[in-house]
């Protein structure tokens, strides 16, 4: 017998020994990762957050959209409400000659504001027409808020005359305003700035004059219109100034 013959079945022994260790190996290794779709559970997280960050956007426009539909709701009521109210009480004063006496004293405030600009930008000399003319529609002006308050103690306005001056001073006072648009300084000091935005916002003194009557008491209704014709008087040219820098 050769020696191969002789070497041959301890070598096949040996080879089939490394072959079964080899596949014990590879069968306990760790298995590679691969691409491929995730499992069910982390599909069922990333759905979960989805679906909670799609409902975390629709709540906040939700949230949005009700804060400002509130805050127009209360723009709107604060701007029109003390009309209803006015009617529910029976206000002594028709609500057109509110409307025109409000219109007046928006001109007015205008006016006001006009002639800040204008002073401050040319000398009392150079504004002779303007001041006359100022001081004529003042004086209607006055005597008008004078009439009305006489008329609301009598229980008695006299809504054509009313209108029909009030519609005039109103003209008037539209082209003075135009006169003094065009003397008005290229930059106001902070001062006048300051007073602009005091004195310039019609709609606001309207709204606070409002609810100021809506408020009042029965009794007190006519003493507290007849007291904002008092404040929506005109002042006289030569007292007009504006604040102090």
């Amino acid at each position: 017998m050769s020696p191969l013959t002789l070497l041959r079945a301890p070598l096949l022994s040996w080879l089939k020994l490394v072959g079964i260790v080899l596949l014990a190996a590879a069968l306990s290794a760790p298995a590679v990762a691969r691409p491929g779709p995730a499992p069910a559970q982390d599909e069922a997280l990333q759905h979960y957050a989805d679906y909670t960050k799609d409902q975390t956007v629709y709540l906040n426009h939700k949230i949005e959209k009700i804060g400002l539909s509130v805050f127009f709701a209360a723009v709107f009521i604060w701007y029109f409400g003390f009309e209803v109210i006015l009617r529910l009480r029976g206000d002594p004063l028709p609500s057109n000659i509110r409307a025109a006496f409000d219109r007046l004293d928006a001109v007015r405030l205008e006016v006001r504001a006009l002639t800040l600009g204008a002073k401050a930008l040319r000398h009392g000399a150079e504004l002779t027409s303007e001041a006359r003319l100022y001081d004529e529609i003042a004086e209607r002006a006055n005597f008008l808020l004078s009439a009305a308050s006489a008329n609301l103690r009598s229980v008695a306005v006299d809504k054509t005359a009313l209108m029909e001056e009030i519609e005039q001073l109103i003209v008037c006072s539209n082209a003075l305003s135009a006169r003094l648009r065009t003397m008005q300084p290229d930059h106001l000091s902070t001062a006048e700035v300051g007073d602009r935005i005091r004195f310039g916002w019609g709609f606001i003194n309207r709204v606070n004059r409002g609810w100021r009557r809506a408020f009042a008491r029965p009794k007190q209704l006519k003493i507290r219109t007849i007291e904002q014709f008092q404040e929506m008087k005109w002042p006289a040219w030569s007292s007009i100034e504006g604040l102090t820098a």
